[in-house]
């Protein structure tokens, strides 16, 4: 810095400018050479340093600190001037070392760790919150699917893809095949397709494995077995549920009894057939009621003249029998008489 001291009483530099370089001359021109100057820096030095006639010194790593710069002159008679001058040299501190920095800094990692546990502490309740939400939901979605299957009038069943095991069933699936509760229908039925009947459980095998591929599987008609071996008639649909990562985990099935439907067909069927032969008879007894009409005037006619062929024949049949009598066989309209008498 090219300034003179004269121009200012207090030089304050950054921590990097710690070295500096101060020139100054007496103002006694009578002998220039023969002038003498004396400085010291305090606190580093309490007693002047002589330099003879050099005007200059060099002030070399100076620590953060305030310092007083002092020197002083003398002319070629030894006179000095002992009020000299001074400057004060202050040397500021790195950041890194002033106390309130380091206060500073505390306060703002303190209040940082502060805010970052609090966040962390709101963002566990914010996901405690919502996992007890979700919970809650989860269980009144449970209830609700529940009280849906078990008020459902078909038969519920939801078995594992890979062990074909049963894990749920509804009552009405206990009592369809005569087990006395689900506990008992889970507990007896080691595999679902145990309760096919022998002639469908191949095919229902492979409608499993289309379920695999296409998802669902509807309206299917089985056989199945009850308990005490009696066979049920079945209408099945079969969904195929995923896991997270999309695996085939359960089939979901629901069944539903075709017996009093098959029966109600089966009488349905026999009623069109009785109509069938009703009608058949109306006609039979219209066409036998023509017929008869057309009968009735012949018979009729015929009625009427037989007592007078009967006449006839009483007066003609002794004349047939003499001429029988002595042609012995002959005939009369083709027919021989002795059949006709």
């Amino acid at each position: 810095m090219d300034t003179a001291v004269s121009e200012f009483l207090e030089l304050e530099l950054p921590y990097e400018d710690n070295s500096i370089s101060v020139e100054f001359a007496a103002l006694s021109f009578t002998d220039p050479v023969s002038n003498r100057y004396a400085y010291k820096l305090e606190p580093l030095e309490k007693e002047w340093i002589l330099l003879d006639n050099k005007h200059d010194v060099n002030l070399i790593n100076l620590k953060p600190d305030k310092y007083l710069f002092s020197v002083k002159g003398s002319n070629g008679d030894g006179f000095w001037n002992e009020k000299g001058k001074s400057i004060t040299i202050i040397i500021n501190r790195p950041l890194l070392q002033n106390w309130w920095f380091w206060v500073l800094a505390v306060f703002i990692i303190t209040s940082g760790f502060f805010y970052f546990f609090r966040w962390r502490i709101n963002i566990k309740e914010e996901a405690n919150a919502q996992l007890k939400k979700e919970i809650v939901e989860r269980k009144r979605a449970e209830k609700l699917y529940r009280t849906l299957v078990d008020t459902s009038p078909d038969a519920i069943t939801l078995s594992v893809v890979d062990t074909e095991a049963i894990i749920r069933a509804n009552r009405q699936a206990a009592n369809l095949l005569g087990y006395s509760s689900e506990e008992e229908f889970k507990r007896e039925v080691k595999n679902i397709f145990d309760i096919f009947s022998p002639n469908d459980r191949e095919r229902a095998r492979k409608n499993a494995e289309e379920i695999i591929r296409a998802g669902t599987n509807r309206n299917n008609e089985y056989t199945l077995t009850a308990k005490d071996g009696t066979p049920i008639s079945v209408e099945i649909s079969t969904a195929l549920i995923k896991d997270d990562t999309g695996n085939p985990k359960y089939f979901l099935s629901t069944a539903r009894d075709t017996r009093n439907r098959k029966e109600a067909e089966r009488q349905e069927k026999l009623q069109r057939e009785i109509l069938i032969q009703a009608d058949k008879m109306v006609s039979l007894g219209k066409l036998l009621s023509g017929v008869a009409h057309e009968l009735n005037n012949p018979i009729a006619s015929i009625k009427m003249n037989a007592e007078s062929f009967s006449k006839v024949w009483t007066d003609v049949a002794p004349v047939l029998d003499k001429h029988y009598e002595s042609n012995k066989n002959f005939k009369m309209a083709n027919m021989p008489y002795e059949l006709s008498k």
